[in-house]
């Protein structure tokens, strides 16, 4: 789970260093924070879930294997 913890915080550095038009740290472009399997939060296996959901997820998470879909920061 600390894979999956680690390249999710990646990504939201990325997506809020890019949101704010600063240059990312270089460390969250390492390999160790980008997952080989997808990974769903939500944990449905709905498959048109899925789809929507990887059309959706903000690319910072998608190179990373993470889909988590566009409102998941309007809910925070």
């Amino acid at each position: 789970m600390a894979k999956i913890t680690n390249a999710y915080y990646a990504g939201l550095v990325e997506f809020l260093s890019n949101e704010q038009g600063v240059q990312p740290p270089l460390w969250v472009y390492k390999k160790n924070f980008y997952l080989k399997n997808p990974f769903f939060p939500s944990g449905f296996k709905n498959y048109e879930y899925r789809l929507l959901t990887m059309i959706e997820t903000p690319i910072e998470f998608k190179i990373r294997n993470i889909f988590l879909g566009e409102n998941t920061f309007s809910r925070c």
